[in-house]
């Protein structure tokens, strides 16, 4: 509906690198949302999976692109190779850290509590700058800290699925 979205993800190159990167025969963009954390926001956003949040199965692909330069303290980070860990965590609800209630939904399992402040996991992350893409699979547990800057962070996230969803 905002044609400067639709511009964007029509000339981008988002569209290919999302195909390149899932390999798939088909791949369909999903939907786009904003995130904003306005300066001094103390909250951090729960460490998550995306995939667990929509309501298909199959894979998704998600591209974090900063509008801001972010640096290392507010950027997303990620819990290495999580993609790979086979699970499927209980979505939160960011405000509140509660679990979401799935009914008639199986196979789920809570997120582990100590990610984020054990060393039996590595996490990554990375300054970027406005133009930067951050790609991840749905699976990849991450979260980020709250934003201690004097200036907003503002990320466009893009969502795309695979020929399996």
């Amino acid at each position: 509906k905002i044609d400067a979205f639709k511009q964007f993800l029509n000339h981008s190159g988002l569209n290919e690198v999302a195909f390149a990167l899932m390999r798939d025969s088909l791949v369909a963009f999903y939907h786009e949302h904003v995130l904003v954390k306005e300066p001094g926001a103390a909250k951090e956003t729960p460490w998550h999976q995306d995939q667990p949040y929509y309501p298909f199965n199959g894979h998704i692909l998600s591209i974090w692109m900063p509008l801001d330069a972010v640096g290392a303290h507010e950027t997303i980070r990620f819990v290495k190779g999580s993609h790979r860990w086979g699970k499927m965590y209980i979505p939160r609800k960011f405000q509140t850290e509660k679990e979401y209630t799935l009914e008639g939904v199986e196979g789920y399992h809570r997120i582990p509590r100590d990610i984020g402040s054990s060393e039996r996991y590595e996490y990554i992350g990375w300054e970027v700058s406005p133009g930067d893409v951050v790609v991840f699979n749905g699976l990849t547990v991450h979260g980020a800290n709250g934003n201690h800057r004097e200036t907003p962070r503002r990320v466009v996230s893009w969502r795309y699925l695979g020929d399996d969803a």
